[in-house]
Protein backbone atom coordinates (compact mmCIF):
# COMPACT_ATOMS: atom_id res chain seq x y z
CA UNK A 1 0.00 0.00 0.00
CA UNK A 2 2.65 2.53 1.04
CA UNK A 3 4.91 1.74 -1.91
CA UNK A 4 2.30 3.13 -4.30
CA UNK A 5 1.99 6.29 -2.26
CA UNK A 6 5.75 6.73 -1.98
CA UNK A 7 6.25 6.14 -5.69
CA UNK A 8 3.99 9.10 -6.51
CA UNK A 9 5.08 11.40 -3.69
CA UNK A 10 7.12 14.48 -4.43
CA UNK A 11 10.72 14.49 -3.28
CA UNK A 12 10.03 17.45 -0.96
CA UNK A 13 7.14 15.54 0.62
CA UNK A 14 9.38 12.55 1.29
CA UNK A 15 12.03 14.82 2.77
CA UNK A 16 9.45 16.42 5.07
CA UNK A 17 8.21 13.01 6.14
CA UNK A 18 11.74 11.82 6.93
CA UNK A 19 12.61 14.96 8.88
CA UNK A 20 9.37 14.97 10.86
CA UNK A 21 10.42 11.69 12.47
CA UNK A 22 13.94 12.88 13.36
CA UNK A 23 14.08 13.20 17.16
CA UNK A 24 17.36 15.15 17.20
CA UNK A 25 16.09 17.68 14.68
CA UNK A 26 12.80 18.06 16.51
CA UNK A 27 14.70 18.76 19.75
CA UNK A 28 16.81 21.45 18.05
CA UNK A 29 13.71 23.10 16.59
CA UNK A 30 11.88 22.99 19.93
CA UNK A 31 14.81 24.61 21.75
CA UNK A 32 15.13 27.26 19.04
CA UNK A 33 11.43 28.09 19.30
CA UNK A 34 11.71 28.40 23.08
CA UNK A 35 14.68 30.80 22.72
CA UNK A 36 12.74 32.89 20.22
CA UNK A 37 9.75 33.05 22.56
CA UNK A 38 11.98 34.13 25.48
CA UNK A 39 14.14 36.67 23.66
CA UNK A 40 11.89 37.85 20.86
CA UNK A 41 14.36 36.56 18.31
CA UNK A 42 16.53 38.69 16.05
CA UNK A 43 15.15 41.67 14.18
CA UNK A 44 14.85 41.35 10.41
CA UNK A 45 17.37 44.10 9.61
CA UNK A 46 19.86 42.80 12.18
CA UNK A 47 19.68 39.34 10.64
CA UNK A 48 20.45 40.57 7.14
CA UNK A 49 23.13 42.93 8.40
CA UNK A 50 24.85 40.01 10.17
CA UNK A 51 25.01 38.09 6.90
CA UNK A 52 26.73 40.96 5.12
CA UNK A 53 29.54 41.26 7.65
Amino acid sequence: MFSGILARAKESDLESLALSDNAALNQILTEAEERIQKTGGIKHDDFWRSLKS
